[in-house]
C-alpha cells in the first residue's frame, strides 16, 4: 500500500530527492513565473519508487499534466538515470509518458557527479568568503583532522555556519534559499532552471 501523501493540488507536479532540494526548485519555480507547479519530495532517494506509487494513487493523478523527478548525481549521473527509470517503471511509468508527461532531471557537476550543495557551491564562487571557508577546511586538514566524508557538504556548511541566520533558524541548504542568501539567479542554477520550465511548459522569453 503506498503511503499517504498531500494530495495533488496542481497539474504540473515534480518530486525532489529531500526537503532542501524541493525548497531550491520552489524558489527556482517563484522566480520562472511558474506558481502553478506543485513540489513535493520523497524523503530520500531509496523513496522515490514508493512516492511515485503514492502520487499514481491519488484521484488527481488522472488530471496531471506533467511530472518531474528531481535527483543528485552522486557518484555517477548514469546510474542515477536508470533507477529513476526503474522506479518509474515499478510504478507503471515510464519516460516517454504522455499523461502525464514524465521528464527526469539529475543534478551534477560537469564531470557527471555531484549534488544539490555542488549548484549551490557553483554560485558562490567568486565571493571573497570562500577563501575564508577554504582556508578553515586546509587549517583543519594540516592539523591532522581526516578528510571530510562529503567535501561538497562540508564546504557548503562551513559557509553556511558564517552567514547571519535567524534565530531558531536550522543551518541547511533550504534556509540559505528561504533568507535569500544564495542567488537562484546565477548561471550555475541554469540546467534546473531549465528543467523547471519544461515541467511548466513556461516559454523561455518569459522572464519575472
Amino acid at each position: 500500500m503506498p503511503p499517504k501523501i498531500r494530495g495533488l493540488e496542481k497539474q504540473h507536479l515534480i518530486v525532489t530527492e529531500g526537503r532542501d532540494d524541493q525548497i531550491v526548485v520552489e524558489g527556482l519555480a517563484a522566480r520562472e513565473w511558474a506558481s502553478h507547479v506543485q513540489v513535493m519530495h520523497c524523503q530520500g532517494r531509496d523513496n522515490l519508487e514508493n512516492k511515485i506509487r503514492a502520487v499514481a494513487a491519488e484521484p488527481g493523478f488522472r488530471s496531471l499534466v506533467s511530472l518531474g523527478i528531481v535527483l543528485d548525481a552522486e557518484e555517477s549521473a548514469a546510474a542515477t538515470q536508470t533507477s529513476i527509470e526503474a522506479a518509474l517503471k515499478a510504478a507503471g511509468l515510464g519516460s516517454g509518458t504522455d499523461q502525464p508527461r514524465v521528464r527526469m532531471h539529475v543534478v551534477q557537476r560537469p564531470d557527471g557527479k555531484g549534488m544539490m550543495e555542488d549548484i549551490c557551491l557553483a554560485s558562490l564562487s567568486g565571493r571573497p568568503v570562500m577563501e575564508c571557508v577554504d582556508a578553515y577546511l586546509r587549517c583543519c586538514n594540516e592539523r591532522g583532522q581526516p578528510d571530510p566524508a562529503n567535501p561538497s557538504k562540508a564546504r557548503f556548511q562551513t559557509w553556511l555556519s558564517s552567514q547571519p541566520l535567524k534565530r531558531g533558524q536550522p543551518y541547511f541548504l533550504g534556509s540559505a534559499i528561504e533568507l535569500g542568501l544564495l542567488d537562484v539567479g546565477h548561471p550555475a542554477f541554469d540546467p534546473l532552471r531549465a528543467f523547471v520550465r519544461e515541467v511548466a511548459e513556461v516559454p523561455v522569453g518569459k522572464t519575472q
